[in-house]
C-alpha cells in the first residue's frame, strides 16, 4: 500500500485525520516501501479493430 492509501484507511478504519506528508515521514523512519507503480496494458489495438482482429489490406497487382 501507498502513502494515499495508507492514509485513507486511517481516515476510514480509525477515524484518523494524518496528512499524507506525516504518513510518507513515518513510512520513511520505519523503512516501509510500496508496492511500485505498474503502468497498465491497453486492452483496446486501433489497428486490430473493434473484433480484435489485424486488418489486412489486399494488395493486388495490376498488370497492363
Amino acid at each position: 500500500m501507498g502513502v494515499l492509501r495508507i492514509t485513507q484507511a486511517l481516515l476510514n478504519d480509525f477515524d484518523l485525520k494524518v496528512n499524507h506528508k506525516r504518513v510518507y515521514r513515518l513510512m520513511k523512519e520505519l523503512e516501509i516501501q510500496g508496492r511500485g507503480y505498474r503502468k497498465r496494458t491497453r486492452k483496446y489495438d486501433s489497428s486490430k479493430g473493434p473484433e480484435g482482429i489485424r486488418v489486412t489490406v489486399c494488395k493486388i497487382k495490376l498488370e497492363i
